[in-house]
């Protein structure tokens, strides 16, 4: 083998070699800021005491909803029951 073959062949494979290393930390790298846009921020973190204001104001949201109707079927119900006795009443009375 010529000595001008050497220098050649050890530098391909050095040079194959820093390729394939710079290639796998550009992988790790990608990989890396992948994860990280992935992950939630900061300001999206709940601590324990920004948590149970939130809950504690979605709760009261929730007792307001479901007190306004409670009310309304109860005013339905009322005004159905109501309805329903004028209705027996006139029969009763012999008007339709």
């Amino acid at each position: 083998m010529p000595e001008w073959l050497w220098p050649i062949l050890i530098g391909g494979v050095i040079l194959g070699l820093v390729t394939l290393i710079y290639g796998i930390q550009d992988k790790r790298v990608s990989d890396i800021e992948k994860w990280k846009e992935t992950r939630p921020k900061l300001e999206e973190i709940l601590t324990k005491s920004i948590h149970a204001t939130v809950c504690d104001a979605k709760v009261e949201k929730l007792e307001k909803s479901i007190s306004r109707q409670v009310d309304e079927i109860k005013e339905y119900f009322d005004m159905k029951i109501e309805r329903d006795i004028l209705v027996e009443l006139r029969k009763l009375n012999g008007k339709k």
